[in-house]
């Protein structure tokens, strides 16, 4: 096992979650899924994240989420 500091120890994952509900929908005030909102905030705060689910579940605005912060952040994906 590595032990290696989060490489992006910097971002605030509340912030992620309020900027990610902000770009999306045309009102700019879009809620995420409790679980949707759970995988942005695990994003920011682990290593390795794994996104699963049937269809219609909410995977795609969860990624789509986690892209667009990033995006904000300058950080590629």
């Amino acid at each position: 096992v590595s032990v290696a500091p989060h490489p992006i120890p910097f971002a605030d994952p509340e912030a992620s979650v309020r900027f990610a509900e902000k770009a999306f929908g045309s009102s700019g005030s879009h809620r995420l899924g409790g679980m949707q909102a759970e995988a942005v905030r695990r994003s920011i705060s682990s290593k390795v994240l794994i996104i699963t689910g049937g269809p219609g579940v909410g995977k795609t605005t969860a990624i789509s989420s986690i892209v667009s912060s990033y995006r904000h952040m300058r950080l590629q994906t």
